[in-house]
C-alpha cells in the first residue's frame, strides 16, 4: 500500500491486476489506480522481479498469466514515473503481444480442427476395419461349415482312400468331386 502497510484479500486466478487494484482500493479506501500527485506517475505492481505498469498492462495481465496457480502471493504496489514516450512504447508492446496471442490462438484453433478431423477419420477407419473383420470371420465360418458338410458327405458315400493313396483332406475332397462329377 502507499502507506507501507500490508493488506490481504482473496482473488480468483482469472482476476486481472487492474481488478485486483480496484478491489484493494475499495477495501482500503485509497485510490490505487489514480495517477500520483505528480504528472506521469502510473500504478505499478511487482511480483518475482517483474513489473506491470500502466492501465493497459494491468488490465491484460491475470494472476494465472503471471504464473500463479494457487496459494498466497506478495505483490508490491508503487507509483512509478513514466514519460509519454515510455507509455507509448509500452502500449505498442502490448499491441504486439495481443497480435501475437491472436495468431497463436488462430494456429491453435486450426490444429485443433485438424486433430478433430484426424480423429474422425481414425474412427471411420476403425469402424470399417471392424466391419471387414466381421465379414471375414463370417466367411471363414461358412467355409468351415462347408468343409464339415463335404467331409460328412464324403464319409457317408463311403469314399475312403485306398491303401497307398494319400489321405489328406484335399485328396478326399478331390475324390468326392470326381465321384459326383465335378471337375
Amino acid at each position: 500500500m502507499p502507506d507501507g502497510k500490508r493488506s490481504s484479500l482473496k482473488f480468483g486466478l482469472s482476476t486481472s491486476l487492474y481488478e485486483l487494484l480496484e478491489q484493494f482500493s475499495t477495501a482500503t479506501s485509497a485510490n490505487l489506480l489514480a495517477e500520483g500527485s505528480r504528472e506521469g506517475n502510473v500504478p505499478s505492481l511487482m511480483y518475482m522481479n517483474k513489473h506491470w505498469r500502466s492501465e493497459g498492462q494491468l488490465r491484460s495481465t491475470t494472476l494465472r498469466s503471471m504464473g500463479v496457480t494457487s496459494g498466497k502471493i506478495l505483490l508490491r504496489y508503487s507509483l512509478v514515473s513514466m514519460t509519454e514516450q515510455e507509455k507509448a512504447a509500452l502500449d505498442a508492446e502490448l499491441a504486439r503481444e495481443a497480435k501475437k496471442q491472436e495468431a497463436l490462438s488462430e494456429q491453435f484453433e486450426k490444429r485443433r480442427r485438424e486433430n478433430q478431423r484426424r480423429d474422425e477419420m481414425q474412427q471411420r477407419f476403425e469402424k470399417k476395419f471392424e466391419e471387414r473383420q466381421r465379414e471375414l470371420q463370417t466367411e471363414r465360418e461358412k467355409e468351415q461349415e462347408q468343409d464339415v458338410v463335404m467331409e460328412a458327405a464324403a464319409s457317408s458315400s463311403n469314399v475312403h482312400p485306398a491303401e497307398g493313396e494319400p489321405s489328406t483332406r484335399l485328396d478326399r475332397l478331390q475324390a468326392f468331386y470326381t465321384e459326383v462329377g465335378i471337375t
